[in-house]
Order: C-alpha cells, then sequence, then structure tokens
C-alpha cells in the first residue's frame, strides 16, 4: 500500500520567543517503507529513532534564549531520542520498554523512561528542566552570598544631590546630567531665578559618583525549574488498578524584588535580585475500580512546599542617621521573611454509576488540610509577638455531583451541583511593630498602650491583627440539549452559584463582599448547514449581586473597638470607639462627605474622630498609615456585576484542498455601582485561519488574529482638607477653572475632600495582531527532499488614556511673595506614553532522506523583537530619588540561528 502525505498548517497559537525550540525540538520523522502501513509496523514492530547534530547561534541574546537556554552566542547541541523494545510482538510476553529524550543539547530538555507489561504493570521516570531568563541588563552595588544577604561595598558612599540637600541621601544623585543641572532659586525681585552647582558642590557629587558607580555589578535574573517524576501502575485484577507517583521541582535563580527602608532620614528602597530556592514535593496515590456499570476512585494527595531561604536581610543604602552627609552607611540593616514552609495533604473519593443507556451519575468529593507554622522573624521592631509562629490551619471540602438523563433520542438534560468549602481555622492574634527600619516616633494613644499591657509605644506603630479568610460556594448547574431539525442543535443552560466569606473569630467582618449571588444563563446555536459548512453562536449573561462593605479594613485593626484616651460618649450612651462612632453617624473610615466647613461640634466624638471632617485618624485606630478606603471604592472581584458573552465560530471545507475557520468572541463586563475602581471591561478577539493544499506535496497555510482589550477605571487623589490661606504668601489658585470654580489656595483647601478635579479616569486599551504564514513542499529530488517554512509577525501595544490631574505648588515662589501670585497650579494628567512590542519569526528546514533509515535536516531561524516602555525609564541613574537604579533596559535583539542535524532509525 502506498501512503500519500498531505500537511495540512492550522495556526491555533502562536508563541512569541519560543521560536528555537520548535526548530530544534522535535525529532525528524523518518518515513516507513512505502509497502507498508507505517501504523501497522509501529504496533508490531516498534521503531527507534535517534537524532544528533549541531545548531550554532548568532548573537548574545538573554530575552530570545527566554524559554529554551539559547541565550549565548555558539555551538549548541541537538540532541533527540526515541528508544522503544520488549519483546517481539509475535511472543507470549507483553513486556515494553521506551526511553524518549528531547532537547538533550538545551536547558529546556526532557527525558521519559517506561517500562512494564502491558496490562499488568507500567513504570516511568521523567526528567524535565526549564530555564526562564528574564533580564541581562540588571546591575546592583550589592553582594550576595545566595542565602539572602545582600552587603554594600565598603567603599560605597550616600548619593547626594549636593544643590539641594547635603546630609540626605537621594539616589538621583548618580546623574551626572541631574548633579550639574541649576535648580529653581526664586526670589521676590526674580521668581524664576537659576542657581547653577557651584564648584564644590560638583566636584562632592563627581566624587560620590566616581566612587558608587562602578561598583554596579551585573546580575543575570532568571529562574530554572529542574523536575524528577516517577510512579507506578499495577492491575491487580483487570478492573482493579493501583496507581502511586512522587514529583520534586526544585526553582532555583533570582528575581527583581523592591525592599522599602524606613528611617529617620527618609524612605529609600532596594530593588535586589531576590534569591529563589524552594523545593516542592508532591505526592499521588489512587486506588481505583472499574466494572460494566460504574467505577470507584480514591486517592491521596500531598505537597510539601521548602523554601531554603527563610528571610532576606539588606544593608540601607542612605545615611544611617541623620546629619551624616557623603559617608558610608555600614551599620544598618532591614530583614523581610521569605514565603514559609507549608504542606497540604488531601484524600479524595469519587466514582459513577450507569443505571441505564440514557441514565448516568457521576460523584466525588475531597477532603484536605493545609498547615503552615514557620516561626515569625523577629527584631525590636516587632514589640508584641504573642506567638511564636502563625499555627497556620485551612481545611479544604469539596463535593460534586452530576447527573445526566436522554429522555429522547432529540433531548438530554443535565443537572449539577458543587460545593467548596476553605475553612480557614489559623487563630487571630493582634500583633504591633513599626515598618522596616523605621524608629519609634511620639507617643501611641495611651488606652492602646493599656489594652496591649506594654510599654511606651511610638505614634508611628502598626497594631494589626491577621486575618484568616475563609470562603465557602455553593453551585448548582441545570443544562439541556435539544435536537431542533434536521442539522439544527440547541443548547440552553442556567447556573446558579453562592459564595459565603468569613474570617472565624474576627472582631468585625473581614471582607467587602461577605456573600454574594450570580446568575447566569447560557444560549448555544449550532448549524451544520453542509457537510462541509457549519457554525455556532454561543452568548451567556451573567449577574453577580453583593452586598458591598466598605468598612471590612476594620477587621485588621482591633484598635478601633478600642476607646482612645480623650474620646467621650456617643448620644447613645454607648463608649466612643471608632467603630461605634461610625456606625451611630452612618459613616465609613472615608468620614463625612464634606469640605472642611461646616465644622462638626467642638468636643464630639465626630469631631475628634473625623477632624475637619477627613477621614479617620490612623491614630485613633492604632496604624500608622491610613487604610480606610475611599467613598464608593469597589473591589471588582467583589462588586456587583453584569457580564455579557458572545462567541461565534464558523468552519467550511470550500473544497477537498481548501477550508476556512474563523471566529469572533467578544465579552464586556459592567459594574454599576462602582464609583470608583473598575468600571467596565471589554475585549473583541478574532481569528481567522485557511489552509490550501495545491497538491499532494505542496500546502500552504496562512493565519491571522486581532485582539482589543479595554478597561475603564476611576480614582481619586484624597486630600485632607485644611485652613491654608497661602504659599509664601501667595494666595491665588490657577488651571482648574474647567473642573471647579476656585480662585483661591483657600477655596480649595477647604474643599480638598471634595474638589471635583482630584477625581481622575483611566482608559487602558491593549490591541495585538498577529499574522502567519507557512509553507510545506514533500517530494522533491525524487521524493527525498521536503521543504517547511513558517513566518510570523506580531504587533502588541498598550495605550493608557488618563483624565484628571492634579495640584502643584508654585516652584517659582519665594518667601513673602505677593498675594496676588499663583500659590498653586492644577496641572492636568496627560497619555501615557505608548507601551509597544514588535516580533518577526522565521523557520526554514530542509529534511533530506539518504534512505529508509537515514537522513539529514537543516533549519534556519531568524528572531527579531523590538520593544519600548517608558517603565524602564526609572530604572536608570537620575529616575527615581528614593530608588537605586538598576539599569534594566527593554529588550530587543535580531539573532539568526542555523542547524544541521542526523537522523538514524532502527528497530
Amino acid at each position: 500500500m502506498k501512503i500519500k502525505n498531505t500537511a495540512v498548517f492550522t495556526w491555533s497559537a502562536v508563541k512569541s520567543i519560543g521560536t528555537i525550540m520548535a526548530l530544534v525540538g522535535t525529532p525528524f520523522i523518518i518515513l516507513a517503507a512505502e509497502d507498508e502501513d507505517p501504523e501497522v509496523k509501529e504496533q508490531t514492530r516498534p521503531t527507534s529513532k535517534i537524532e544528533a547534530g549541531v545548531l550554532y547561534n548568532s548573537d548574545d541574546s538573554f530575552k530570545a534564549g527566554e524559554y529554551n537556554g539559547l541565550h549565548k552566542e555558539g555551538a549548541y547541541g541537538i540532541g533527540n531520542i526515541d528508544l522503544r523494545g520488549g519483546a517481539g510482538f509475535d511472543s507470549d510476553s507483553t513486556r515494553r520498554w521506551r526511553i524518549n529524550g528531547t532537547n538533550l543539547g538545551q536547558q529546556n530538555r526532557n527525558v521519559t523512561s517506561e517500562y512494564g507489561w502491558q496490562g499488568k504493570l507500567k513504570l516511568k521516570f521523567e526528567y524535565d528542566e526549564l530555564l526562564r531568563n528574564r533580564s541581562d541588563s540588571y546591575r546592583t552595588p550589592y553582594s550576595g552570598d545566595g542565602a539572602g544577604n545582600f552587603i554594600l561595598p565598603d567603599a560605597w558612599r550616600v548619593p547626594l544631590l549636593p544643590q539641594l540637600n547635603t546630609t540626605t541621601g537621594n539616589a538621583r544623585g548618580l546623574s551626572a546630567d541631574v548633579t550639574q543641572s541649576s535648580i529653581l532659586a526664586p526670589t521676590l525681585a526674580n521668581p524664576n531665578a537659576l542657581l547653577a552647582p557651584i564648584t564644590a558642590q560638583s566636584n562632592a557629587a563627581a566624587a560620590i559618583q566616581n566612587n558608587d558607580l562602578p561598583l554596579f555589578r551585573d546580575v543575570n535574573l532568571y529562574t530554572k525549574r529542574q523536575k524528577y517524576d516517577g510512579g507506578l501502575s499495577y492491575f491487580i485484577t483487570p478492573e482493579l488498578e493501583f496507581t502511586a507517583s512522587a514529583r520534586r521541582d526544585d526553582r532555583n535563580g533570582y528575581q527583581p524584588m523592591g525592599f522599602d527602608s524606613k528611617a529617620i532620614t527618609g524612605e529609600r528602597v532596594s530593588i535586589l535580585p531576590d534569591p529563589i530556592n524552594q523545593t516542592t514535593d508532591q505526592y499521588n496515590a489512587n486506588l481505583s475500580y472499574t466494572g460494566e456499570k460504574g467505577f470507584m476512585q480514591i486517592g491521596y494527595y500531598g505537597s510539601l512546599f521548602y523554601n531554603h531561604i527563610n528571610a532576606v536581610r539588606w544593608q540601607d543604602w542612605g545615611p544611617s542617621a541623620s546629619g551624616l552627609s557623603g559617608t558610608p552607611s555600614q551599620t544598618r540593616f532591614d530583614t523581610m521573611s521569605t514565603a514559609p514552609d507549608n504542606q497540604f495533604h488531601q484524600f479524595n473519593m469519587n466514582g459513577g454509576y450507569t443505571f441505564s443507556p440514557t441514565t448516568k451519575l457521576v460523584m466525588g468529593g475531597s477532603y484536605g488540610r493545609s498547615t503552615q507554622n514557620d516561626a515569625f522573624l523577629t527584631d525590636t521592631s516587632t514589640v508584641l509577638m504573642p506567638v511564636s509562629s502563625l499555627n497556620g490551619l485551612v481545611e479544604t471540602s469539596t463535593f460534586n455531583l452530576k447527573l445526566t438523563n436522554k429522555p429522547s433520542k432529540d433531548l438530554s438534560l443535565a443537572v449539577g451541583y458543587k460545593y467548596d468549602n476553605r475553612d480557614n481555622k489559623t487563630p487571630i492574634n493582634t500583633y504591633a511593630y513599626y515598618a522596616a527600619g523605621e524608629p519609634a516616633a511620639g507617643s501611641a494613644n495611651a488606652a492602646f498602650i493599656n489594652a496591649l499591657g506594654i510599654g511606651a509605644l511610638g505614634s508611628n506603630i502598626n497594631i494589626n491583627a491577621n486575618m484568616p479568610y475563609s470562603k465557602m460556594s455553593n453551585q448548582i448547574t441545570l443544562n439541556g440539549n435539544y435536537h431542533l431539525a434536521k442539522s439544527h442543535w440547541l443548547n440552553a443552560g442556567y447556573e446558579w452559584e453562592n459564595i459565603d466569606r468569613s474570617c472565624t473569630g474576627a472582631w468585625y467582618n473581614c471582607v467587602n463582599a461577605s456573600n454574594s449571588n450570580e446568575n447566569t444563563g447560557k444560549l448555544q446555536w449550532r448549524w451544520n448547514m453542509t457537510t462541509s459548512l457549519n457554525t455556532k453562536i454561543d452568548y451567556a449573561f451573567s449577574k453577580r449581586s453583593v452586598n458591598y462593605d466598605e468598612n471590612a479594613w476594620l477587621a485588621m485593626v482591633p484598635m478601633a473597638n478600642v476607646v482612645p484616651t480623650g474620646a467621650t460618649v456617643l448620644p447613645n450612651g454607648l463608649p466612643a470607639t471608632a467603630y461605634n462612632t461610625m456606625a451611630y453617624y452612618g459613616l465609613t473610615g472615608y468620614g463625612p462627605a464634606s469640605g472642611l466647613n461646616p465644622q462638626p461640634l467642638a468636643g464630639s466624638p465626630l469631631a475628634l474622630f473625623f477632624t475637619n471632617n477627613n477621614a479617620l485618624s490612623p491614630g485613633l485606630y492604632g496604624n500608622r498609615d491610613r487604610i480606610s478606603e475611599l467613598l464608593g471604592m469597589r473591589r471588582f472581584n467583589m462588586a456587583n456585576r453584569d457580564r455579557h458573552k458572545l462567541r461565534s465560530a464558523v468552519n467550511w471545507q470550500a473544497t477537498e484542498r481548501l477550508s476556512f475557520q474563523g471566529s469572533l468572541d467578544f465579552s464586556h463586563d459592567d459594574y454599576p455601582d462602582s464609583t470608583y475602581g473598575l468600571q467596565s471591561s471589554r475585549e473583541w478577539d478574532f481569528n481567522f485561519d485557511a489552509s490550501y493544499a495545491l497538491s499532494d506535496s505542496f500546502s500552504v497555510g496562512l493565519f491571522y488574529s486581532h485582539q482589543n482589550q479595554l478597561s475603564n477605571t476611576a480614582g481619586n487623589s484624597y486630600t485632607a482638607n485644611s485652613n491654608a490661606a497661602n504659599v509664601n504668601g501667595a494666595t491665588q489658585l490657577a488651571g482648574s477653572s474647567s473642573c471647579n470654580n476656585y480662585t483661591t489656595l483657600l477655596q480649595r483647601n477647604l474643599n480638598n475632600k471634595i474638589d471635583p478635579c482630584l477625581n481622575w479616569f483611566s482608559d487602558m486599551q491593549n490591541d495585538v495582531d498577529v499574522l502567519g504564514l507557512s509553507l510545506a513542499k514533500n517530494g522533491l529530488l525524487s521524493g527525498k527532499l521536503s521543504l517547511t517554512g513558517n513566518l510570523v509577525f506580531s504587533w502588541a501595544q498598550t495605550n493608557v488614556d488618563i483624565n484628571g490631574g492634579n495640584y502643584a505648588n508654585n516652584p517659582a515662589l519665594a518667601a513673602g511673595s505677593p498675594a496676588s501670585s499663583t500659590a498653586a497650579f492644577f496641572i492636568p494628567a496627560t497619555k501615557l506614553p505608548a507601551v509597544s512590542t514588535d516580533t518577526v519569526e522565521l523557520q526554514l528546514t530542509a529534511q533530506y532522506a539518504i534512505d529508509k533509515s537515514s537522513s539529514i535536516r537543516a533549519m534556519y531561524s531568524y528572531l527579531h523583537l523590538n520593544s519600548s516602555d517608558y517603565a524602564y525609564q526609572g530604572m536608570q541613574p537620575g529616575g527615581l530619588a528614593a530608588v537605586l537604579p538598576t539599569y534594566e533596559s527593554a529588550p530587543a535583539y535580531s539573532i539568526h540561528a542555523i542547524g544541521l542535524a542526523f537522523n538514524y532509525s532502527f528497530q
């Protein structure tokens, strides 16, 4: 029997960077002898295959080799094997074995081995490796030991901007462009006067730069995952099977992580190469029974996570105390814990029974326990630690059921139920601590100190409780499928989901949406117009209803339920805690939606807790920062939502050789009750795929897709009310007439909280276009040569348009400026620079069959990427004052790769 080979290409997805993986990762398939069915041959006499060769990469490119390990210029090995053996097909033995290896010469290699007797025992082992390169442009002055300790060089000097301040650390002082620039030094005579740095200031800055910049070193950011997987399958009887497996994942590398130090001299951030050294062990064991009418399975799953680095310790790059200038900071260190070790163990059971040819039932359930009990890391900043570890415990239980019935040949019905309960039983405790490296300042409310029973506390203390979040969901689904008429099918469904959220033992509800209900209706129509043309349309509408609580943050601050010193009694006789006061006046932590006037009655609880009608004072609930929410703010995953989804698809086999596929999907989410937060989101997806076989040996494929995503978000730049009337004597306001009618600084300050100019809106749009072309030609040179080619272009762009703005004080004011001068300007927001990524990928492959057992494969690829992202500008010297530069840049590359490999098959 002669076999004809016709290649048809369908572009269902495009991978942007890993093209070389496809070139070197798929062994060349040797054609079978023309007089034998290859499928019969494969089953009766398995064929082993070996591929070996070399690939040359033209340039260094960390990003081009993001997932394939080909990030360096030079030669790489091509190695793929598929070895098979065992007893002969005509013997009584069913023993079989197989060793399969791909990409053995690269760092995305995989090796799988199997050994066993068909229908009785099977053993399997797999090793899989994957390297993900993130960046090779990252730089840092810190040295690390790989265990989370980061130390500055002894020669490090604190960067400064001498023309502004000679004692306060400023990372912008590492840029010569910044330190050589003039600063605005207004006087009454010349409000726009510029002051150039004097020689001493320039010399001081240059000395620091010459000293510090050479201390930055290159560190490659990457993650390497190694997986070891082994398992067995054993048939105790033909109906009873036992399976077991064990898997270990080791992750190593470095990832960028921001570490914030708060000190008396200011806030400073270091973006460090956070080391990754983690192990996850997973275990499975199952006993399965399969009978004539039913099946049942009981099993166990376990996951154990180990983080071999339990903390990161870093040195502050700024001055360790006030009054220091360019001296090194060699004494101040901060520490932050990493992800703790944890375990998860689960027992599960599921089964099914066929009552009749038309009625089937499937059901299952599970019970699991997650535990985490690593010891807390403490230092002088953790002044109250009631327990030494979290004693974390989460119990999960699930149950699911599905009943299907086919009452007639044209109608099928299904009903399902799902229960999922995540019960967090971690005990709740109250902790008191200062932010990393921040010394105590001032004095906390005396009532809070007494309630905690500890010594003096600074006003910048954080008195917080942990919140063990629990979630329980119940879901019911109904579905029916009806054959309306010849070639027409209608499917209708309904889904109801209820979710309850809570924190067991919390003094106040800990989640914004303690209960939510979502109802979804679905409808699908399918029409097979002809044997070669069919289409379908799906539509679904869902409505989520939530009773939103804007005061859920109270669960984190237990001092909001303690009467602070200086508080009085409420008119209803209850003690004036922060919570009682909010409840009595019907307020959230945002306070009255009002300007400064009219003022609350002096001495009243309202005047104490919401001074000047501002948001609730953090000091009156024992927290360093204001954590209450804006009035009208809704978290999108817990807000009322209306969702529409429409999907359509068409498949047309126009001729035996020509086919088309297309789809158009649309989705729209609307959040009708969200004043702030995500307002709406919308997405369009269009896909078109065509393939044409010009002959039995020549085929062409074309693919195009377009994706458009749009999201609308609203927010507010909260500013507290005040009665400040001037800046250095100036009183006038400019630039805000388009959003308010304030003309003076005092008018604005009196109404800061309700100033409409502080509202902002953003529209973020993502557009992605992908165009692909493929060609395949077989049968050249008397059937020995085949050629394939793939070409893919992609264009991606993100645009963010912002409406709104904020105020800035006039920098050209000197002390004693005339009252008629402009004190502050309203500066409208502008559109952010576009973020874009464009790629070109070309693959060409030629394979030549030397004989029936051997062949040669030649390959070429070209990868090009050009990207632009304004976020990288802030990573350069001079970008940010409180953050050390990392030098990371937007990726770009153009590389070529050529390869040659020899293939051999044998039995």
